[in-house]
């Protein structure tokens, strides 16, 4: 295996895999972007730790009137590239679209070394400057305000350009506000030896986004611009130290409406115990947005049933649902009856060394059905649009 690819194994495993004492659901006050998209890095000062620490920016969204959807990352390790010179910022593009309009697929970007002059910079703050706050040669990302975001960047693979000039806004109100589910959760031991934590941050999980996105291709020489107008988006992260080795079967999605949104994170294992107690610390939850406030639920309150299941033929070895019903229930008698079925998809893979297999993850653009019953006012919220699901899992 070339040492790119391996380089990009490790980057691209810690940013799927990260995203997994115990500290869910902060959201007591508003959210700074210091604490969620600020750069840590700063922070670590064990080399060991610094060689391990990764740190990603995450954004997507759903255009229902051009039926288009897209996802948009980057990402650094190592960023000085301490012990040994692994150190790397990345970018990748995902785009889901109707089949009229052309394929979907995913685009990986150059690597490039985070030390080099011009090639990484990230603010400690994230706040509103002149300046832009994340630089990447793909990818630049200028925070206008704590409520909006601009991203511009150009991507491309042997056959496709994709350029975007896209700015998120906050939705206002209960909706749009901002949640740390997970902070500092710990992850299982790196190789058995290697300590190993991540916080999860949602600075943004409800905006409108609006842009043009361009899809050039190179084959063809046919270029296709979309200008799109208040489509729903969303945007999280994560930082810390990563595990470098795949082991997680991952449910996630998020999903907006006008009177609600719905996040979820739930890594199905593998089960472990706390280091200093014996509670379990595998997390997950499941969060509930309407006007009158949050619900949170947790892990052993939630009920994911796939109904239906299929096989891409590039992965026949990992079946990934299409029809998937998804219960929580809190003490209080608040309820989630959710139920998505796959619409389109997209796979980002991973070219991992042998004799690890490649490891997909089906970025899914699913129809939503169901109602939230809230027992504080007896008001039930029926849910019907589009939004994202992610499923993960090992190759048998």
């Amino acid at each position: 295996m070339r040492v790119r690819e391996g380089i990009k194994f490790i980057f691209t495993a810690a940013i799927l895999f990260s995203i997994v004492h115990i500290e869910q659901g902060l959201a007591s006050h508003e959210i700074s972007q210091t604490e969620t998209d600020g750069f840590k890095y700063h922070k670590i000062s064990n080399p060991i730790e610094a060689l391990h620490y990764s740190q990603m920016w995450y954004f997507n969204f759903i255009d229902i009137e051009n039926d288009l959807s897209g996802v948009v990352g980057v990402g650094v390790l190592n960023p000085d590239q301490r012990l040994l010179p692994i150190g790397q910022t990345s970018t990748m593009v995902g785009i889901v679209r109707a089949p009229q309009e052309g394929d979907s697929f995913y685009i990986w970007d150059r690597i490039y070394g985070p030390k080099k002059r011009g090639q990484f910079f990230a603010s400690k703050t994230f706040e509103p400057r002149l300046r832009l706050q994340l630089i990447n040669p793909s990818l630049a990302i200028k925070v206008i305000s704590k409520d909006q975001y601009r991203l511009r960047g150009s991507m491309q693979d042997e056959q496709r350009i994709v350029s975007f000039n896209l700015t998120y806004s906050r939705v206002k109100g209960p909706l749009g506000a901002g949640w740390i589910p997970w902070k500092n959760i710990e992850l299982p031991k790196i190789l058995g030896v290697l300590d190993a934590r991540v916080t999860y941050t949602m600075q943004m999980p409800n905006a409108l986004v609006n842009g043009t996105m361009t899809i050039s291709d190179l084959h063809s020489h046919t270029q296709k611009k979309y200008t799109i107008q208040n489509a729903r988006g969303y945007h999280d992260g994560y930082y810390g130290s990563a595990s470098l080795i795949p082991t997680f079967k991952w449910d996630w999605l998020n999903y907006q409406q006008d009177d609600l949104a719905i996040q979820m994170l739930n890594p199905h294992g593998p089960i472990y115990k706390c280091s200093e107690t014996n509670a379990i610390c595998t997390p997950g939850n499941l969060r509930v947005v309407v006007n009158e406030g949050a619900f949170e639920f947790l892990k052993n309150e939630i009920s994911i049933q796939y109904n239906e299941m299929k096989v891409d033929p590039e992965f026949p070895s990992v079946p990934y649902p299409t029809d998937t019903s998804i219960t929580a229930i809190d003490k209080d008698g608040n309820r989630l009856e959710l139920r998505w079925k796959a619409k389109q998809y997209i796979k980002v893979f991973y070219n991992p060394p042998k004799p690890l297999k490649n490891l997909p993850t089906f970025e899914i653009v699913a129809d939503m059905t169901g109602n939230f019953f809230s027992s504080k006012t007896g008001l039930t919220y029926p849910i019907a649009g589009f939004g994202w699901a992610d499923y993960s899992d090992n190759p048998k």
